[in-house]
């Protein structure tokens, strides 16, 4: 392979000092051995002496004996190599990660309502199941951002799936109330890693493809949303027994994306070259760099290949200690509080009112809860209401079509102030009382805006944070954004239920604070290379 290595070991330690010709493609004369990296630059008589970044370094594709090697960071290589069929393979492995995971989420919306029926809950019982999955997802992208900083992004991807696929199934198994609260805990917090998988897939995207490649992921996303509700058309439509058993089969039909993902990970999820260079392991980076270059039919450019970082392991401390990042992941934490609310806010209220069969309006929700606890009503959905679900899921492909002519064009921080700012008037329409079809167009509006603002603010955070930190910083944030996913439930399944003007308040007030939020983020990172903003 093309690349002369650098690590943090000396080039004068005959265990390092190895030929490893085997990894190269062409010239078994030049020998690639270590050399040690010290502020910035490659040392070693044999590495050149370039300087990490340099504006003047050139990418050749042979070698000249005598001639000094220039030195070469990941971010070069990926940006030389380009996009190809290895990106195409990656991000359609991502994406599935991420479609399974969205089945998981979505499931939720509709898990409720037949349970209630089923085991004769109270609404507070039905409100319960919701909160120990989104309390399982909060405190799930917490912990696997630490993984995924600290044991690779390939360990974490499959780690926390084949959780979530073993306790999805055991989920579907759940005899009593309080076995199915646990289980849907745990099956949730394998799901917290979801977001992370864009941090994985990101750090093998040239700049110019950065934005498209996550808009592609979310078109996974948005697919294992719809996919839910058909398989919910599928096993509980047509069914019109309380006693049914069709919600396991729901749960357990979401299993198989997850073991699906495992299976083709194992096998083919290479380690992040990023990962592996910034942790001192850069045979293991240069060896995915050269099926990179293989799979896209490219030449490896010529150099050493040093990180563009000398990395310790993340901490939440190093956030904390910058006042530079410090603003910015107080800014991004605020951010995805009020995402994850309002979109899982949509899917919950949407599936409440199409539950009270007797609503005409959103605003004819209030006083219903009352009628809940005073009867003992089963009111299921039908057919005709998963039928307006899925319509409804499927706002999430123009919203993300949406995000792909605007992020590029207006950069990150415009686009997320203009698409909240959009979801607060969308949510406003509900002040007015409209009727089922103009409710269910507000809504429709709602999740598209919602997907779109949380498709930017991923891929806002996986650009702005170093690659020892990017995991434990999205961590960070998603696990913040838990914390409002807890409340979710709250508003719609109780507080819309006695004040429905008050639940759109809510809505409202969260998204036009997101708006002000977004516009006051400190840097713009449109155009930035990963990794380009150290501590």
């Amino acid at each position: 392979m093309h690349f002369r290595l650098t690590g943090n070991s000396s080039s004068q330690d005959p265990n390092l000092s190895r030929n490893y010709d085997t990894l190269r493609h062409g010239h078994p004369q030049v020998p690639m051995n270590y050399s040690s990296i010290a502020n910035g630059q490659a040392g070693g008589p044999a590495d050149g002496g370039g300087a990490m970044g340099s504006s003047n370094m050139q990418h050749t594709h042979s070698y000249t004996p005598g001639v000094a090697i220039p030195t070469l960071t990941v971010d070069d290589v990926v940006e030389d190599l380009g996009f190809g069929m290895y990106q195409v393979k990656i991000v359609a492995l991502a994406g599935l990660a991420w479609m399974a995971e969205s089945m998981m989420v979505n499931v939720l919306g509709v898990l409720g309502p037949e349970i209630y029926c089923k085991w004769h809950l109270s609404p507070d019982a039905e409100a319960a199941i919701s909160i120990s999955g989104f309390l399982g997802l909060m405190l799930g992208c917490l912990f696997f951002g630490f993984v995924f900083d600290r044991y690779g992004r390939r360990f974490g991807m499959i780690m926390s799936v084949g959780w979530s696929a073993v306790f999805c199934l055991i989920t579907a198994f759940s005899s009593r109330y309080v076995f199915l609260i646990i289980n849907v805990f745990l099956m949730n917090f394998g799901a917290g890693a979801s977001s992370l998988a864009a941090v994985y897939s990101t750090e093998f995207i040239p700049v110019k493809m950065r934005s498209t490649a996550i808009c592609i992921m979310n078109f996974f996303w948005a697919g294992g949303a719809s996919l839910t509700s058909l398989v919910a058309l599928l096993f509980l439509g047509h069914s019109n027994s309380a006693d049914s058993s069709g919600w396991r089969s729901l749960i357990a039909s979401c299993s198989v994306p997850l073991f699906l993902f495992v299976a083709l990970a194992y096998k083919y999820l290479p380690e992040s070259p990023r990962y592996s260079i910034t942790r001192g392991n850069p045979i293991d980076a240069s060896i995915v760099l050269k099926k990179f270059a293989d799979e896209n039919k490219r030449n490896c450019p010529v150099g050493n290949l040093v990180a563009d970082q000398v990395s310790t392991k993340g901490s939440i401390g190093n956030l904390i200690n910058s006042y530079m990042w410090r603003k910015t992941t107080i800014g991004i934490c605020t951010i995805v509080f009020v995402v994850r609310f309002c979109y899982y806010g949509t899917i919950l209220q949407t599936t409440e009112i199409f539950q009270e069969q007797d609503v005409g309006s959103f605003c004819d929700l209030q006083g219903a809860l009352g009628l809940y606890r005073c009867k003992a009503m089963c009111k299921r959905l039908h057919s005709h209401d998963y039928i307006d679900l899925l319509l409804t899921t499927l706002a999430e492909f123009p919203g993300l079509v949406v995000t792909y002519f605007i992020v590029d064009r207006y950069g990150r921080r415009l686009s997320l102030a203009a698409v909240l700012a959009g979801m607060a008037l969308g949510y406003s329409v509900l002040f007015f009382c409209p009727g089922r079809q103009l409710t269910d167009a507000a809504f429709f509006v709602a999740r598209a805006l919602a997907i779109s603002s949380f498709n930017t603010i991923v891929l806002y955070g996986a650009e702005i944070y170093p690659t020892n930190l990017r995991a434990t910083g999205l961590g960070l944030c998603s696990f913040v954004g838990g914390c409002g996913m807890l409340f979710v439930p709250v508003v719609t399944e109780i507080i819309s239920k006695t004040s429905s003007r008050l639940a759109t308040t809510i809505f409202v007030g969260l998204a036009a604070m997101g708006a002000f939020t977004a516009l006051s983020l400190p840097i713009e990172t449109a155009g930035l290379k990963l990794g380009q903003l150290n501590l």
